[in-house]
């Protein structure tokens, strides 16, 4: 069968309903979201509250117990005492990565993956942002990613620590990396103040190490204090210099 080739192109004219079907809305910018929470949310808190949601407080207990069920757990006959100690802490360690990982993901700006294996390193936990980074301050300085380490360790944390944390951030292009111990990093002598010190001048490079205790995660579930909010705080506090405490409750 021929055809023609004079026959010039008709294009497939959409009807009336169609035309009507297609999405015409324009799209919303951040800056227009951000709006909106300031216009619909009369207070910061209330915008923080949008974007957190409240870490369920009985899985919470539940986790504690289980890491002190493995802590006065009877040692088995076939191993040794020293063997049996790294095998608690290991067990200790996974679940407190556990219990971080509860506000990791009640926190909605992130999207959190624990365990990450690299050629040279595992990452408790890497950290994602989400399109609702930019709802808290800090959070747009702190580029796409940010680690998670924690620590279950009754010591105060130690500088060598930082140290290597600073190294991971480089190796995995992150700027931010978020310390979770037993206890907090702050000292005014010794090994906790010369860790401080180390993380005041990281900062003078770009690198960021926030530190968060248990004590604080425990604030967050007993007195309703958001995460996020904390995070926010702990980064000022770093960065500025400030007092801990003051900045804290003003």
């Amino acid at each position: 069968m021929g055809t023609n080739p004079q026959a010039p192109f008709q294009p497939t004219i959409p009807t009336d309903e169609a035309v009507g079907q297609i999405d015409t809305a324009p799209a919303i910018s951040v800056e227009d979201m951000l709006v909106f929470l300031t216009q619909h949310a009369s207070t910061n808190s209330a915008i923080y509250d949008l974007i957190y949601e409240k870490v369920d407080e009985t899985r919470f207990l539940q986790l504690i117990a289980r890491a002190e069920q493995v802590k006065n757990s009877i040692r088995p006959a076939n191993q040794s005492a020293g063997a049996w100690r790294t095998r608690q802490n290991v067990l200790r360690g996974k679940i407190f990565e556990q219990i971080v990982g509860l506000f990791l993901r009640a926190s909605k700006p992130f999207q959190a993956y624990n365990r990450i294996i690299s050629p040279t390193n595992e990452l408790d936990w890497l950290v994602v942002f989400g399109p609702l980074q930019n709802t808290v301050p800090s959070f747009r300085e702190w580029g796409p990613h940010f680690i998670c380490e924690c620590k279950f360790s009754q010591q105060n944390v130690k500088s060598d620590w930082v140290g290597k944390l600073a190294t991971l951030l480089k190796t995995h292009n992150a700027k931010v990396a978020l310390l979770v111990a037993h206890k907090v990093l702050k000292g005014s002598n010794g090994q906790a103040r010369q860790a401080q010190q180390l993380t005041y001048d990281l900062c003078l490079l770009g690198v960021f190490v926030l530190s968060i205790s248990f004590e604080d995660l425990s604030t967050c579930v007993n007195s309703n204090q958001n995460f996020l909010h904390m995070l926010n705080v702990r980064y000022s506090e770093l960065t500025t210099r400030a007092n801990r405490l003051k900045l804290l409750l003003n």
